[in-house]
Order: structure tokens, then sequence, then C-alpha cells
């Protein structure tokens, strides 16, 4: 397999960034060029993001994520992604220079607490749970609020909906 790949695989030499984002069309291959180009340190590893999986309309069925794709890049090649995504801040800290975003006149929604709330909380945003998806729970609101693990507290929502619904008809009557 290995001559295989080494003979038929053809890299381009004019790559200037490795960026991985959601694919469902994943192989050996993409990875294997991704993992290849990341050898020159000037090539620089972009992430979208880290989501484990994402939602489902199916409760039987687990949609890998964005960090199921990222994950063998970052270990075939050796190399740490920058992460463009939630919860890392870089695209708030660009709102906040760019248009004057106040984050603590913001909130920041969204149905996960380890990528969403976390944003939210590294912010100084307040953070709104939408439990429609099933990312996320009630249940995993009281779990995670009970918890001795400071590093939890940053992923407890100050609010949470059961849809998106309710948020836009409050947004209505103000």
């Amino acid at each position: 397999m290995e001559g295989f790949l080494a003979d038929s695989v053809i890299l381009d030499t004019n790559i200037k960034a490795v960026v991985v984002g959601y694919d469902p069309h994943i192989s050996y291959v993409k990875i294997l060029k991704a993992a290849s180009y990341l050898k020159d340190p000037n090539v620089p590893f972009i992430a979208t993001n880290t989501d484990q999986s994402f939602p489902s309309l199916s409760r039987n069925i687990t949609v890998p994520g964005t960090g199921c794709i990222v994950a063998p890049v970052q270990l075939a090649s050796g190399r740490e992604p920058i992460v463009i995504g939630k919860p890392e801040t870089l695209m708030i800290d660009y709102l906040r220079k760019e248009y004057g975003l106040m984050p603590s006149r913001s909130v920041f929604t969204g149905d996960r607490m380890n990528t969403d709330m976390l944003l939210a909380h590294r912010c100084g945003m307040k953070g709104i749970l939408v439990t429609t998806t099933g990312v996320n729970s009630v249940t995993d609101i009281e779990l995670v609020s009970k918890s001795s693990n400071p590093a939890d507290r940053g992923l407890v929502p100050e609010f949470y909906l059961d849809s998106m619904q309710i948020f836009f008809q409050l947004l209505a009557r103000a």
C-alpha cells in the first residue's frame, strides 16, 4: 500500500496553508497530503473547529464532527492547529477590534456547552444554550453546575431555551 500511495500521490508545490474543516468525503489520501504539506514549518495549520460530533435528526446516529478530521492530520503531522472556531476567541477578538463588539452587552447562543458556552464565558458574554438539537440538555447543565471542577463553571450557560423559536418570540416583544 505504501508504495502505491507514494507513487500515485502528487503534491502541489504552491501550498500556502492547510485548512481542515468539515469534510464528509475525508479520505486517507487527503490526510496524507495535509500531513505532507505540514512538513514545511512555514505552512500554517488551521482548523475551523474541533467539535467531536454534530447534531443528528436521529438520536441513534452519531455524526462525527470536524475534530474527528483534524485529529488524524494533527497526529500524522505532529503539528498543533490554529483553531479559528469555537471555543477559541479569535473570531470574537476580531469582531471586538474591527466592529466594536462589546462582549459585556452581548449574548452567544449555541447548542454545545464545551464550545459555545465556553466561548461565551471566555469572551465575557452571557451564554444561551438551546437544547433542541440534543447535543446538550438541561440534565447536562445540572450535572456540570454541581461539578467541583472549576473548569466546568465556564460550560454552564446563564440561560437555556428549548428552541430558538422562543428566543425570536422574546425578541419580537422587546
